[in-house]
């Protein structure tokens, strides 16, 4: 047997999550841990794909909040609009100037318009079930989700799939072997390289989509229309 650094990341996923307490999994988190169908070589094409975006007052999640949620599902490579969500987060703390500044949700749009940060991760989890998750970027997502997890539900970090845009386009570079040095691995910037047009940044739900049309741009880009599996991209998305 290879010792367990010579794992691909899909390996050391697959190991996480048949080997993660069940048994301490609450109710609300089930539908997260019995994700039957993913398997390394499941098709993509048959998976429903999550695409999240977060914006927050910092990168933080022990000292920073989330103002706001949005996400979106690609099915079968369609990527469905009436399932598009934006969130704003009314206990989002005190009005932070630069974060407002950014992302132009002022405290009393929050307090206003908003709901709890509990209700909007009941909402986000029960999106969550049965698919992969994608965002730009996944630090900041996974961060946050993690953070609420533990201070919530006394959990180390669940076996979710996460897939990353950015790790992808980084990969994608690798392959191509194009000099990184002069990269700008941002949403925007990203998406320019496939023609894609540029919408206002810093916008949860704008963000969400974004990074959908992006996934999907990659994906033509990559694969063509050759079968790929979830193995082969959860490897790029984690190395």
């Amino acid at each position: 047997m290879w010792p367990r650094c010579f794992c691909s990341p899909t390996t050391k996923w697959f190991k996480f999550r048949d080997n993660y307490p069940l048994a301490d999994v609450p109710d609300v988190l089930d539908k997260l841990m019995t994700f039957s169908e993913l398997t390394p070589k499941a098709s993509l094409s048959e998976l429903d794909v999550l695409v999240v975006d977060f914006e927050t007052t910092g990168f933080d999640p022990a000292h920073d909040r989330i103002l706001s949620m949005g996400w979106v599902v690609i099915e079968r490579g369609i990527i469905r609009l009436n399932s598009a969500r934006h969130i704003l987060i009314k206990d989002a703390g005190d009005t932070f100037s630069e974060a407002v500044k950014v992302h132009q949700l002022l405290p009393e749009i929050l307090d206003k318009r908003g709901i709890s940060l509990s209700s909007a991760f009941n909402q986000l989890i029960g999106a969550m079930a049965g698919k992969l998750i994608l965002a730009h970027g996944t630090v900041m997502e996974e961060r946050f989700f993690n953070q609420y997890i533990e201070q919530n539900y006394r959990l180390s970090p669940l076996p979710v799939p996460w897939l990353d845009t950015m790790q992808i386009e980084m990969a994608r570079n690798r392959i191509l072997k194009r000099a990184a040095n002069d990269k700008d691995w941002r949403l925007g910037p990203t998406r320019s390289r496939y023609g894609l047009p540029q919408y206002t940044a810093h916008n949860a739900l704008i963000d969400a989509i974004a990074t959908a049309e992006l996934y999907l741009a990659q994906m033509k880009v990559l694969f063509g229309n050759d079968h790929y599996n979830f193995e082969m991209l959860y490897d790029l998305s984690n190395k």
